[in-house]
């Protein structure tokens, strides 16, 4: 994480809204307690159709390659728009190696490495690293094989190779197996697809158990 000083006036920024919507935008003026920032819109010059005080992710490259996020609030006033300072001051920096895992029902395929058998599933969770999924026990797949599928996230298919690392028995009445997986060789442009919908799925669900209360 780095601290805040390290936003300035005319530094680029990716707005992305919970429905995995990226627009791009700019720090007009560093106020005390909010940014200003130039309308955000999108690669076809469409603006943002937020409602004021919607959740949103503020992406930036302060360090040039390096991606820092932080969760956020845009705020509509007539023809400005605001985003909320960090909290506490820091932005937090998306580690390749150590990828945070939300829960996740996304439908996926997979064909074992030297088979044409193809099968359709669905994770539990999903993180930048890998997937799991339950499914039975006589799953056609062991630790320690490498299979090759696509995760369909966002109307986007996201093809990828994975090993299989675990597979853990889940005692109850469906008499399930957990399929742990880890990605192999993907590339960080795809990579970083999924981690954008982690961070959105992260929002999404901090804003239920917030509105549960």
């Amino acid at each position: 994480m780095i601290a805040k000083a390290e936003l300035w006036a005319q530094q680029l920024l990716e707005i992305e809204d919970v429905d995995s919507n990226v627009y791009e935008s700019m720090i007009l003026k560093i106020e005390q307690d909010k940014i200003s920032i130039r309308q955000p819109v999108d690669k076809n010059n469409v603006p943002i159709g937020l409602v004021s005080g919607a959740e949103v992710i503020v992406v930036c490259y302060p360090e040039g390659k390096d991606k820092y996020y932080y969760q956020s609030q845009l705020i509509q006033d007539g023809t400005r728009y605001y985003i909320s300072q960090p909290e506490q001051g820091v932005l937090h920096k998306v580690q390749r190696r150590n990828y945070f895992r939300v829960p996740a029902v996304i439908d996926f395929w997979y064909e074992p490495l030297g088979s044409d058998d193809r099968f359709d599933r669905v994770t539990s969770d999903l993180s930048g690293g890998g997937i799991a999924f339950y499914s039975h026990p006589s799953e056609s797949i062991a630790v320690g094989d490498r299979i090759s599928g696509a995760l369909m996230i966002e109307q986007r298919e996201i093809k990828f190779r994975a090993d299989v690392v675990t597979i853990r028995p889940v005692y109850n009445e469906f008499s399930r197996s957990c399929y742990s997986l880890s990605f192999v060789g993907m590339r960080e442009s795809q990579r970083d697809l999924i981690i954008g919908y982690c961070l959105k799925r992260q929002v999404e669900i901090r804003k239920k158990i917030g509105d549960s209360k």
